[in-house]
Formats: structure tokens, sequence, C-alpha cells
């Protein structure tokens, strides 16, 4: 679920946190860290599959825009974020990610910040493991995380 989803509703994401599943949190803030670099993204100019040419020619124009809006500069690395696949190298590799256990609530009843979460990143509420609902995921290995897109992409060249 993506902050997007709790924003519009709220209540469906409490019970969701609730109910006893398993809930892995991707943040935008973690997603924008699985940035291919320019340099990386000429790799993608060589490939004649039909995959590889929609990727490149998709990947161009995503970069052309949110460089437009100033978005393509991460720690210091000039490329374009790839939100989606980042949470999808999760499923496949979580070795290419950290993350910790944590009790979370999602804000229902208020006027100023409805729709928000709140992590017990400090452990301030001293619960125990079970209640703990949410692996909230902090960090990517940006370098495994682009070689494994490459591959993904490159295994239709063949």
């Amino acid at each position: 679920m993506s902050s997007v989803n709790i924003f519009y509703d709220p209540h469906g994401a409490a019970i969701m946190l609730e109910s006893g599943i398993p809930f892995y949190m991707c943040p935008g803030d973690l997603t924008g860290h699985a940035l291919i670099t320019l340099e990386e993204m000429k790799e993608l100019e060589g490939f004649r599959s039909p995959v590889g040419k929609a990727v490149n020619y998709f990947l161009k124009e995503y970069y052309r825009t949110c460089s437009a809006l100033g978005e393509d500069v991460i720690d210091g690395l000039r490329g374009q974020s790839l939100h989606d696949p980042c949470a999808l190298d999760f499923i496949v590799h979580p070795e290419h990610f950290t993350y910790g256990r944590y009790n979370c609530r999602v804000e229902t009843e208020s006027e100023l910040c409805t729709a928000m979460t709140v992590i017990d990143y400090e452990a301030t509420l001293h619960l125990p493991k079970e209640e703990k609902n949410l692996f909230f995921v902090d960090t990517v290995d940006r370098e495994a995380f682009v070689q494994y897109f490459l591959d993904c992409i490159r295994s239709y060249e063949a």
C-alpha cells in the first residue's frame, strides 16, 4: 500500500495494519534512493529487444519529466529513481535492503493529520514483538538494485 492509498482510505489502512498480516512498507524516501544514474542508463541504449527499447524510451521520458521538476539528483547522483521496480526488487531480493520491525498506527480522527502514519521507531511504547505490525524498509543497496534491474531487462536481449 502506498502513502496515497493511506491518504485516500486511512480507515482501510488502519484495519489492514491491525489485521495481523505481515506488512512491509517501502516509503518514497527509500524508493527515491533506488536511482539509476545517467551513466547506467546509457547501457539501455544498446538494447535491441522490444522490451529493452521500450524501457530505454520510457526511462528517458520519465527522466526528462522528473529532471524538469528538479527531481533528478539524490545523494549527489544524477539519474532517475525507480520507485515501483524498487518495491518489486524487495520482494525478490530482500537482501538488497535493510528493515526493522515496529508498531505503526494510522491517524483516522485528527483534523490536522488524518492519514498520517505514526511509527514507533524508538520503541517508546515498549510493545511486545507480536504487536509490532510493520516491517519498515529503510535502506536499499543501490548498486545491487540497479544490477538486478539491468539484468532483468538484459534477459530479453537473448
